[in-house]
């Protein structure tokens, strides 16, 4: 149960979202008030490697009761302000988001179901009129085709439509051949197009500051439908962008699908730990496969960042958290071949220092791969080639901005040397030595490389005054989370207790917060004011190897996480968000991000 009136007062809840996903490329997003408050919000978004497309905005639903209307979806626009959110009763997303109404006893139970097997979304209504007088049912489709963040205005939209007596047929795209089909087989359609001029929308970004988004929505028409007094009456709207035989879709069995899926996801999961059930089950919602380009695609956050460095590193990182610990190892795989493809395409477009962490971010991830599902050789061949020919690259020199250095074996990037990436580096080359001995090649050469690196890390970026690894090399010496790499990675890089504890102790003092890591001490250039959930488990990590995996020592570290947990669904349902700001404890920022998502999982495992 995510709000109920008898037990919550609504201002908590007001501006709480969830993600609801098919995996087939299609998704909710929206709050659990049913109001769109930002502008990435939307019914039916569809979703492709490239960006996010929403085609169905929302939905107007509203009675007319002895010649009163009531508007039950929120609104605002430019000249006034839609809707009765107090009508709002419940509201709970397990196993399909549900929200109930009650407008002076009429009860309205709308549901939105995702066919886990097509790109058909289900609102279904179930209206139970006890007021004495006949009840008038109207629900209005808001249509759209825009991105996540660019809204268009009436004067952009080139939209026709096509009508039948119980749907509409509303053409975005000529050009494309895109339609959007709206059907109902028990509501009358009345054509009469409109647009809804000045919807407006929230948008708080990266600094704290909120941002109001414009547009106008178009209507083509309203469903209608009458349900006399003392009666209950099941109305079910449609929205695809195939023309699907609506009389041929069963809305209960669609939600049954969808529950056994969901059963089926984390039934392994003590019922004791609901906060990582709520994680699992967006876990699953944050991806689905291109069946087209034959890749897997994660919805990592809103506004989309597919072309940018983060979602190749974040899609990495988030393989053991959302899929190995989960039990999804062949969705592990296909990821795992999707990035190979993807850092193998020299048309990327990735900086040096960007493309570097990738790779390296992908070996300990294969690593965790071969170490959970006891991957045989013939599964990781493939990944294997592809790892040792990129070590052998940087050792050889053959990459211009980034190569090991032939006086320490230190990796260079961009002419400078980082703890982060040496750390990932000392990691890759112990992983190889694994993997070249597990596929008997001889790997003397790499394990020398590698104890060369173990020295050369400790002795140059170890600042003995300060307890710090330096952020980069020729830099002046600050703390930064970075530094946490070295310990909390397969292989940890510092293998001396003492500096072990030191490095520690400053983490603690200097980057330690209940909701997350700084990126760098206060008042270093790194500092940016904000704190990061995800970096926690690294903190966290590197606590567990210090002490040691007991259940004492779990219990002791969880008092370093259990802040954050207890942010699970307070902005979005099932997840918490990238960042917050320092002094205010605000979060900020995108609605999911996966690679949260997938650490906090990860944390609960080191926990459990």
């Amino acid at each position: 149960m995510i709000y109920k009136r008898t037990n919550k007062t609504l201002t908590d809840d007001t501006r709480v979202e969830y993600v609801e996903s098919n995996n087939q490329g299609i998704y909710i997003n929206t709050s659990v008030t049913g109001a769109n408050f930002a502008p990435y919000h939307g019914l039916y978004i569809n979703q492709t490697p490239k960006q996010n497309d929403i085609y169905l905005s929302k939905m107007i639903e509203y009675l007319i009761i002895d010649h009163e209307r009531y508007d039950i979806m929120d609104i605002k626009t430019s000249e006034e302000n839609y809707g009765g959110v107090e009508y709002l009763e419940e509201f709970t997303n397990d196993p399909v988001p549900t929200y109930t109404y009650n407008v002076n006893g009429c009860r309205i139970v709308k549901k939105y179901k995702l066919d886990p097997n097509s790109k058909l979304l289900c609102i279904d209504y179930a209206v139970t009129n006890n007021t004495g007088k006949i009840v008038k049912f109207f629900a209005m489709p808001c249509v759209t085709k825009r991105s996540l963040v660019t809204l268009r205005r009436k004067s952009d939209m080139k939209f026709t439509s096509q009508y039948a007596p119980t749907a509409a047929k509303v053409a975005l795209s000529i050009s494309d051949g895109l339609n959007l089909y709206i059907k109902s087989p028990n509501m009358r359609y009345d054509k009469k197009e409109t647009y809804l001029s000045g919807v407006n929308s929230d948008y708080e970004d990266s600094f704290g500051n909120v941002k109001t988004y414009v547009e106008d929505l178009f209507i083509p028409g309203t469903f209608e439908a009458h349900v006399k007094n003392m009666n209950t009456s099941t109305f079910l709207v449609f929205v695809a962008t195939e023309d699907i035989n609506v009389q041929m879709c069963e809305s209960m069995n669609m939600e049954m699908d969808i529950k056994d899926r969901d059963d089926m996801r984390y039934h392994s999961i003590d019922e004791a730990y609901y906060e990582l059930k709520s994680l699992a089950k967006t876990a699953y919602a944050l991806q689905y496969i291109d069946k087209e380009k034959r890749q897997f695609v994660l919805l990592e956050s809103m506004p989309p960042i597919y072309d940018s460095k983060e979602y190749v590193k974040n899609m990495i990182v988030s393989i053991e958290g959302n899929y190995l610990l989960l039990g999804r190892y062949k969705e592990a795989h296909k990821i795992l071949e999707s990035m190979m493809i993807k850092l193998k395409d020299t048309t990327y477009k990735l900086e040096d220092i960007d493309r570097c962490e990738a790779i390296l971010l992908y070996i300990e991830a294969l690593n965790r791969y071969v170490a959970i599902t006891e991957a045989p050789n013939t599964e990781i061949k493939d990944f294997y080639s592809f790892i040792r020919d990129n070590i052998y690259e940087m050792l050889n020199r053959r990459l211009e901005n980034m190569y090991a250095d032939e006086k320490d074996n230190l990796l260079v990037v961009d002419g400078k040397k980082y703890i982060k990436l040496n750390a990932l580096w000392y990691n890759a080359l112990r992983i190889y030595v694994d993997l070249a001995d597990k596929f008997g090649e001889n790997s003397e050469y790499i394990y020398n490389v590698s104890e060369n690196v173990k020295y050369k890390i400790q002795e140059l970026f170890w600042d003995e005054e300060k307890a710090v690894l330096k952020y980069e090399l020729s830099e002046e010496s600050y703390a930064t989370v970075d530094m946490l790499f070295a310990l909390s990675l397969s292989y940890k890089v510092i293998h001396d207790g003492n500096v072990s504890m030191k490095l520690m102790d400053t983490a603690f003092k200097k980057l330690y917060t209940a909701l997350g890591m700084r990126l760098g001490e206060i008042n270093s250039k790194r500092y940016d004011g904000y704190v990061y959930p995800h970096l926690l488990v690294h903190f966290l990590k590197a606590n567990l190897r210090q002490m040691g995996v007991t259940r004492a020592s779990q219990k002791l570290a969880y008092n370093l996480v259990k802040d954050a947990f207890q942010e699970i669904g307070k902005n979005t349902v099932g997840t918490v968000k990238y960042k917050y700001n320092e002094k205010t404890k605000k979060a900020i920022g995108n609605t999911v991000s996966a690679m949260t998502n997938a650490e906090l999982i990860r944390a609960f495992d080191m926990l459990t």
